[in-house]
């Protein structure tokens, strides 16, 4: 199979000159904007975003394009490109989209490489948890690497005790088990699905954190076991839910 390559031709031009696509139904969140913007000051913007010639949509991109925005750019990195229909430019945006969802971070191989290489202080991207802070160790302390770096979070109630409601989202999950209900699939397979669909309940741990705060003692034990919060770092590494340092750990500490 030949897969043709197609070379394009990147320019700069005024960030007003273009605009995000109406139909690029891909969220973005004020936190993850403000990483970009972080990044940007830190690393400049080198990655194009991809414009239809002649509407200016973008069709991959709009996050950037906001981040360029509020971080006050004049100018971005362009390709043009033309598409063949409309259903071609929408599946172009939903693929981009959606494959770059499927990367995973491997976390601990990405701080390893950052003590390697003897960092000073710095805050990837600008985003809660990701805060790398150098640690003197002794040779004493390798074989507790993973667990004497940590300091345990205090979970203090900071407000009033959040509702159950506020704890996750089904939105998606419930449209997924629809779907699935409504197709032709044999039962084993239905099954299947909506238990994967499970993957898109959205869990909120601050609210979860305030919870567990103000939570009785039971309860708050099974919340530790599902690790909804993380108490007892040396059990959680021995149940396989966490390899931490101490700059995730305060990704847990909804007292900050």
């Amino acid at each position: 199979m030949t897969i043709e390559i197609k070379a394009t031709e990147i320019h700069l031009v005024p960030i007003d000159s273009i605009h995000p696509w109406d139909q690029n139904t891909n969220k973005h969140p004020d936190s993850q904007i403000n990483a970009l913007v972080e990044q940007y000051k830190f690393n400049g913007m080198s990655s194009p975003l991809e414009v239809e010639e002649g509407t200016g949509d973008i069709v991959s991109g709009n996050g950037r394009w906001l981040a360029a925005k509020k971080a006050g750019m004049s100018q971005v990195p362009v390709y043009f490109r033309t598409y063949e229909s409309y259903s071609h430019k929408y599946a172009r945006c939903v693929a981009e989209n959606a494959i770059a969802a499927w990367a995973e971070l491997d976390l601990s191989a990405i701080h390893a490489n950052l003590e390697n290489l003897h960092l000073p202080s710095i805050d990837l991207l600008g985003i809660e948890g990701f805060r790398f802070e150098p640690v003197e160790q002794n040779p004493s302390d390798i074989d507790s690497a993973y667990t004497d770096k940590i300091v345990a979070p205090i979970y203090e109630p900071t407000g009033e005790k959040p509702s159950v409601k506020e704890l996750f989202s089904l939105e998606k999950y419930k449209e997924l088990v629809a779907e699935i209900n409504k197709s032709d699939s044999p039962k084993e397979i239905k099954d299947f699905l909506i238990y994967a669909a499970q993957r898109h309940i959205v869990f909120n741990y601050r609210n979860i954190a305030e919870y567990y705060a103000h939570a009785p003692k039971p309860v708050q034990e099974l919340m530790e076991n599902s690790a909804l919060v993380v108490i007892d770092f040396k059990k959680a590494i021995e149940n396989g839910f966490v390899k931490l340092t101490q700059d995730l750990a305060e990704a847990y500490d909804a007292s900050e």
